[in-house]
This record gives C-alpha cells, structure tokens and sequence, in this order.
C-alpha cells in the first residue's frame, strides 16, 4: 500500500485487521489512510471500530490478533516505562472456554492418556503463539499437565 508522506507510518495487517503504527497521527495521515482503503481499494472502514491510540497516555492499551499492546511503568522503579505484549483478555477467555469443551462430561468415552495428549498439543499450539512477549501472567510454568 506504500507509505503515507511525511508519516513515518507503518502498516501491520492480517487479513482484514490492520493497525497503522505513527508517531504523529493527524489529519492528513488519517485522509492518507481512508483514501487509500476507500477510494483505491474499494474496501469500508467501519468507523464503529475504527479509534486512534495514543499508547502512552496513562491506561491506554490496544487488542491486535489476540494481544494486548500497554506500556507499564519500569517494574524496578528506574525512570522509563516498556511495551508489554500479553495475550488479551478476551483470548484467554476463549482459551479457557476450548479448555472447558476439550474436558467437559461429553468427553468422558475418551481414555485419559488420549485426552492429556489433546490437551496438550492444543496448549503447546496456544503457548507457541502467544510466546511472543510477555506471557507469563498467563502461562505459568508450573502448570503443565502430565503427559
């Protein structure tokens, strides 16, 4: 899609999810952006979702294909503050609700060792995509099930 002038910006997109990463966001990034989803891809923003971002404003936190993007203040008390990526609340609420399928009554034909092993290799796939960052609130080492 190119670059917008002058922006700097970047654009990350999965199929039809995108976030435009930019230092500065003002008008004429915003008429870039619209302009060329609109006009030359023939495509609907849906202004209902749409929202700009400012991560370092106090709180503010951004969802994008499961995580949460939010800076923290430095843990060790030193002046600056760091980017956290953990998956969001709304994957491990989805997460937890598969796992609760995966192991629910309606299971109960199938032998234990076959159902730790399903259970596992979905964990294992769950834990390879959300490795990336800070994962630990949500996968503790210690809870691992027995293969």
């Amino acid at each position: 899609m190119g670059r917008p002038s002058g922006g700097g910006a970047k654009l990350v997109r999965y199929a039809d999810d995108f976030v435009v990463l930019a230092r500065y966001q003002g008008t004429r990034l915003r008429g870039w952006i619209e302009s060329k989803l609109e006009d030359r891809l023939g495509l609907e923003i849906n202004r209902e979702k749409t929202r700009v971002v400012q991560l370092t404003e106090e709180g503010a936190s951004l969802d994008f294909l499961g995580f949460t993007f939010r800076y923290y203040d430095d843990l060790k008390g030193r002046g600056w503050r760091y980017l956290n990526v953990s998956p969001s609340a709304k994957a491990l609420k989805r997460e937890r609700a598969k796992l609760f399928e995966m192991t629910d009554h309606r299971q109960c034909f199938k032998p234990i060792p076959q159902l730790i092993q399903e259970v596992n290799r979905h964990l294992g796939g769950w834990k390879n995509y959300f490795n990336f960052g800070y994962p630990r609130q949500a996968l503790p080492r210690d809870q691992h099930v027995p293969s």
